[in-house]
């Protein structure tokens, strides 16, 4: 395989690891758990 084409699955690879990233980190913050205000009970 030459290079160029390994530099180019390595980005395409990256672009989706980036892009589930962002998606489990808007999962996270819209969790109802996040969503609820903090109690003001201690």
């Amino acid at each position: 395989m030459p290079f160029g084409s390994m530099v180019m699955s390595a980005a395409v690879v990256a672009m989706f690891l980036v892009f589930a990233g962002a998606v489990a980190w808007g999962d996270y913050q819209t969790r109802p758990e996040r969503l609820k205000p903090p109690s003001q009970e201690r």
